[in-house]
């Protein structure tokens, strides 16, 4: 079994962090029949448009742990599919089952039906955040301080490394198209229609005079969960999060 390196082991805990103990007892135990809290599944639509980004590649980890962070990858963006398609918001960050309306909410067998598949996609995200933490844990937990060379993939592009403690993921994006797409984000922002858009833009820029470009990412796909309200520049921000 292979052991993390740093910058797997950076990201391991980073991902780590999104998968909480209360958004896992809430995959585990929450009926999706009943209301819910959107703060326990914003989390997951964040990750599910970004997971395939440079950011979030495990460079240094055997097969048998990358099969398990792909499976994670594929029931998140499943899991987010169901959970849009068999939910509204109802309001005050709340949500429930189900936008169709073909039947009455009263209708039981339907709003069964529609939790039930949501349920079971979260059940079978659950149970692979589970192993994915656990696995990532134990190679934590063995992690040994030796110094090792290896060749890395970003962007299609092969780079060496070496270096004392594991590797440095190198990208070869410039920093400077980054932040222009950023400005350009930004100026769209401030030309929509949406309430809050003075807020978005001072965290966005300030993520930006930090450097600070997880909050960015994180930023940036809360905006793409609302939906037909940020339309209008969804094109932009899948721009910067596909740096």
């Amino acid at each position: 079994m292979k052991l993390f390196n740093n910058h797997d082991k950076e990201l391991f805990l980073k991902l780590s962090n999104i998968f909480t103990s209360d958004i896992q007892i809430n995959l585990n135990e929450f009926d999706f029949a009943n209301t819910g809290r959107m703060s326990m599944i914003k989390p997951f639509f964040e990750i599910s448009y970004y997971i395939d980004t440079s950011d979030y590649e495990f460079i240094d980890i055997d097969e048998d742990f990358l099969k398990i962070y792909s499976d994670l990858g594929s029931l998140i963006k499943k899991f987010v599919h169901i959970f849009s398609i068999n939910t509204m918001s109802t309001g005050n960050e709340m949500f429930h089952v189900a936008p169709a309306n073909e039947w009455e909410t009263s209708d039981a067998i339907e709003l069964r039906k529609e939790a039930n598949e949501i349920n079971s996609a979260a059940e079978n995200l659950y149970n692979k955040i589970r192993d994915f933490i656990r696995e990532g844990k134990k190679r934590i937990s063995m992690e040994s301080k030796t110094s090792s060379s290896n060749t890395i993939n970003v962007h299609g592009g092969v780079v060496n490394a070496s270096i004392g403690d594991g590797n440095i993921l190198v990208n070869n994006n410039t920093q400077s198209e980054y932040n222009q797409k950023l400005d350009i984000l930004i100026n769209e922002i401030l030309g929509s229609s949406i309430n809050d858009k003075q807020a978005i833009v001072n965290q966005i820029t300030e993520a930006k005079t930090s450097e600070d470009k997880n909050s960015i990412m994180k930023i940036l796909g809360g905006l793409l969960t609302r939906g037909a309200e940020t339309a209008s520049f969804a094109a932009s921000i899948g721009s910067i999060l596909s740096l």
